[in-house]
């Protein structure tokens, strides 16, 4: 199965799993069944899911969930008209939830049919102008047809419109990062790493996030030995708030001596969240930065910056870290668990 797809299939097995509580069926029947439909989607056992979704559908016919995980379970199947033939009509349903709309969107651009898959995201973001996950398939759409600008667009779009919804993030970071717009991909990548914090994604995330310092830093160092005059000029193409952000890692750039490691991104880091503290969160709140200054506060910061790029920086010496430092390592573990890590509408400076 092609890796989109396997990162698809368990987005929506974790939906699944936090909605079926209202969601599993009216009867006892209709609960085990629902259970043992998506149990079969877990093994990859797609004929018998749909065997069951099937019984689903004529047991509880109004259960709009069950037919449309009926048409998503076909699309895992490779049986994408049977699928079309399911989801069509599910789509026009004033019943039709968000990810009702992202699946007939996978659906139809499975099948090939490209205008269907636009048209059933956009009649979604008509429906629910403010969905994260919307906009995150809509800039997929653009960027599988090489609109790389719109794809962006729909990303900061979605961001803006649902700042907490996590993948939006992941796609610009990477994005960001490929185009050395290296600011942006730090904090879009420490942001999605603190949204998803246990995943294949996480360690990619993590491994882009220690490179995009090392680069900024580099850059930065630079920046302090040109002329003052061009770095002006070239200040101007960004906002105030990157521009502010970038002056304080550009002044503080000379900490970091012999290399990037964790000992010296640690101490800029902490420099950058008090002085960003001290000067500027008056006029551009932060939530990501104020999350950050709060694991500071709290003791746990050079534990948290380990977890970050320990195994990105160099592996072994992270182990040894661990082992060096297991009270602390596993006090963090407890408190980052339970940190919760809520984005503020409003804060968008791009």
């Amino acid at each position: 199965m092609p890796k989109k797809i396997v990162v698809f299939v368990m987005g929506l097995i974790c939906w699944q799993q936090v909605q079926s509580q209202s969601l599993v069926g009216k009867t006892e029947l209709a609960r085990d069944l629902y259970t043992k439909a998506k149990a079969f989607v877990a093994q990859r056992d797609y004929p018998n899911s749909i065997l069951v979704y099937n019984q689903l559908a004529k047991l509880e016919p109004n259960n709009l969930v069950y037919r449309r995980e009926l048409a998503y379970t076909y699309y895992l199947n490779r049986d994408f008209n049977r699928a079309i033939q399911v989801v069509a009509p599910l789509i026009k349903s004033k019943r039709a939830d968000e990810t009702t709309f992202l699946v007939a969107s996978k659906i139809y651009d499975g099948r090939g049919f490209v205008n269907q898959a636009y048209e059933a995201i956009e009649r979604g973001l008509r429906r629910y102008p403010n969905s994260g996950e919307l906009y995150a398939e809509y800039g997929s759409l653009y960027l599988k047809a090489k609109k790389i600008s719109k794809a962006q667009q729909a990303w900061e779009t979605g961001i803006k419109k649902d700042p907490n919804y996590h993948l939006n993030y992941y796609h610009l970071a990477k994005r960001y990062f490929r185009a050395k717009k290296l600011l942006w991909a730090i904090i879009y990548s420490e942001t999605f790493i603190n949204k998803e914090r246990f995943s294949s994604r996480t360690d990619e995330m993590k491994r882009l996030l220690f490179d995009a310092y090392k680069q900024l830093i580099a850059n930065n160092q630079m920046t302090r030995l040109k002329n003052v005059a061009r770095a002006h000029r070239k200040s101007r193409k960004h906002g105030a708030f990157e521009n502010r952000v970038n002056s304080i890692y550009t002044n503080l750039s000379s900490l970091v001596l012999g290399g990037v490691d964790i000992d010296n991104i640690v101490m800029l880091r902490t420099r950058f969240l008090l002085e960003w503290a001290h000067t500027q969160s008056k006029d551009y709140p932060y939530a990501l930065f104020s999350h950050l200054n709060t694991i500071l506060a709290d003791g746990h910061f050079e534990a948290y910056n380990q977890w970050l790029f320990g195994k990105a920086a160099n592996e072994k010496r992270f182990l040894e870290w661990v082992q060096d430092n297991k009270a602390a390592y596993t006090d963090f573990e407890t408190y980052f668990a339970e940190l919760n890590y809520n984005i503020v509408a409003g804060q968008y400076y791009k």
